[in-house]
């Protein structure tokens, strides 16, 4: 009787193992573009770090790439993706360029103006004309201080971020406020555009109830409002473009813009996180994850907003981000654990707590906010640190965070690429001397996302700054939890080397990967899934290939900066399958 139990429990075990495994996903590097700077006389170089690129657009008709960073729009061609290609490049002198979009035949790019903080900016472009190499540029569009993204509706309709952080000039401190700007063109791209200016001020009256919800109000000297410490940062719109999303970092929050009204309707606050697992030092000794009584504060940088099982979601690459200035204000938010005075901490706080804060092996080293936490005395009752190291998935509707990752970006990399662990890029040290260095500030800064549909499943790439891995995962049709596939990295295991001696090689990509796009064969950029990638830090330009399959048995193959679970379940149902055929004759 025991044999003939014992078959259906093993075979049900096989069936519940190998069903909703789904996918395996894989990338591959197809094309890496290193993009130089540009000095007096046209003279070029390869510096690393690098700040020949920030960020990217795909202009399908005529095959090319724009890139824009620090003063230099690069044109790229992209008519083969396994072989981009420089073609030209365009000085803008005196401004630094934050975005670049396309719709149609216009080129959008914000930028921050050099010469006068006060006076940031649009440009609109006629796109790149490769029989006369030229851009036409046909409006320069003023919009506040520091205009951080770009991004057109389908019928290129410009929405912008302007984040408008404090800046001092002159000597003199200047915090205006973070606003939405949203230009149309009703008349053509040719044409005078209409510019509607979106500002926070209505939220100024709110604040104290957006802050039982994790609303940050960070630098209130300078007689500011809550509106000029608002700093807009990234966009997001829904499947119809009737409403755009607006990561509010610093303030760890997200605006919504009603697109039909040109209103800002609301502001949802991201409330905290209670961490579990974290390595919260740079002087342990190397890799320690563990459990710590400290909460995080979402920050996202990238946001996405994608249609999944017939509701709209936001996707948040959590990175963390504080507010600082120089004379003649002299403000900055953060603070380690060990400069917390024990005498600022409430009593309530255990003393075990009190005496990690002052270990350096503990979290004596790691960043802690000096504004918040406190209670009404003043007292430190809660520590907080910048960012939650993880990617988040919140429901659009009512901004209900229905999914984290908790520690796992932190634990694959620790698993998979230890030697990239919470790593800082320094051109004169080896790979192994900065692992873990970052441990103490955000960890590894979660800044960029991408998310496609491919065979019935939603793919979610997130990159990580530190350590420049680019994270993996899928979620089934019907389903909401996602699932980690792989770690990817430009960075071969190389400890005989600096960083710079790998990337003077020509070995080294995708450093910071500070943009990501999918794009999907209808997409026109290949006749494949293509993930595109800029590496801010290594100046780089890559386009890799996305590849998706069912596990079989027989395919054991595995690179070494890959990790498959689904893998796993696989062989381990056919084990207990062999075990129930093995009970059932013998």
């Amino acid at each position: 009787m025991l044999r003939h139990n014992v078959i259906p429990v093993l075979s049900l075990l096989a069936i519940y193992l190998t069903a909703g495994q789904g996918i395996e996903v894989t990338l591959t590097r197809l094309s890496t573009l290193y993009l130089p700077t540009y000095g007096e006389g046209g003279s070029v170089s390869y510096p690393m770090p690098s700040v020949s690129i920030e960020q990217l657009a795909f202009e399908p008709k005529g095959k090319v790439i724009y890139g824009v960073g620090k003063d230099i729009i690069h044109i790229i061609g992209a008519s083969d993706a396994m072989n981009l290609a420089s073609v030209d490049y365009v000085i803008v002198p005196n401004l630094e360029l934050t975005d670049v979009e396309v719709c149609d035949d216009a080129v959008f790019i914000s930028y921050r103006n050099d010469s006068n903080r006060q006076r940031g900016g649009v440009l609109v472009y006629q796109r790149y004309d490769p029989l006369t190499k030229q851009m036409e540029l046909l409006h320069d569009i003023p919009m506040g201080s520091l205009p951080d993204m770009v991004y057109p509706t389908k019928d290129c309709t410009l929405v912008v971020a302007i984040e408008n952080e404090g800046f001092i000039e002159n000597g003199q401190f200047y915090d205006p406020p973070g606003g939405v700007g949203i230009v149309r063109f009703p008349s053509g791209i040719q044409a005078k555009p209409e510019v509607k200016m979106l500002n926070f001020t209505a939220f100024d009256e709110q604040f104290s109830q957006l802050s039982e919800k994790g609303v940050r109000w960070v630098f209130r000297g300078n007689n500011n409002n809550f509106s000029d410490n608002i700093e807009p940062e990234y966009i997001a719109f829904n499947a119809d473009y009737s409403t755009a999303y607006i990561a509010l970092q610093e303030n760890n929050a997200i605006a919504v813009v009603d697109m039909a009204t040109d209103n800002i309707t609301a502001i949802h606050g991201l409330g905290f996180k209670k961490w579990g697992e974290l390595d919260p030092s740079d002087r342990d000794g190397g890799i320690n994850m563990k459990t710590w009584p400290v909460y995080g504060m979402y920050q996202p940088d990238s946001i996405l907003c994608v249609r999944w099982n017939d509701q709209d979601y936001i996707i948040t690459a959590n990175e963390g981000d504080a507010q600082e200035y120089g004379a003649p204000v002299n403000f900055a938010e953060e603070t380690r654990g060990k400069n917390i005075d024990r005498a600022n901490i409430s009593s309530n706080v255990s003393n075990d707590l009190k005496e990690a804060l002052q270990d350096d092996a503990k979290l004596g080293r790691l960043t802690i906010s000096s504004v918040d936490g406190k209670n009404a005395e003043g007292k430190f009752e809660r520590f907080y640190t910048y960012g939650a190291r993880s990617f988040s998935i919140w429901r659009a509707s009512d901004m209900e965070r229905v999914y984290d990752s908790g520690s796992e970006l932190e634990q694959k990399v620790a698993t998979f690429r230890p030697d990239i662990f919470n790593s800082n890029t320094v051109d004169t040290r080896y790979l192994n001397e900065t692992v873990d260095t970052r441990s103490d500030n955000k960890g590894p800064e979660t800044e960029s996302l991408a998310a496609g549909e491919l065979d019935d499943h939603l793919l979610i790439f997130v990159g990580n700054e530190r350590g420049s891995s680019i994270a993996v995962y899928s979620v089934a049709k019907g389903g909401l939890k996602p699932t980690f596939q792989t770690l990817f990295t430009g960075i071969p295991r190389d400890n005989a080397r600096t960083w710079k001696d790998i990337f003077d090689a020509r070995e080294l990509f995708a450093i910071d990967p500070e943009f990501m796009r999918f794009f999907s064969p209808s997409d026109g950029l290949a006749d494949y899934p293509v993930l595109l990638v800029a590496g801010s830090v290594s100046g780089t330009v890559s386009t890799l290939k996305v590849e998706v399959k069912k596990p079989t048995v027989e395919d054991d193959n595995c690179p070494s900066n890959i990790a498959s679970l689904p893998r796993v379940h696989v062989l381990v149902s056919w084990m207990l399958v062999c075990v129930s055929l093995f009970i059932v004759f013998v």
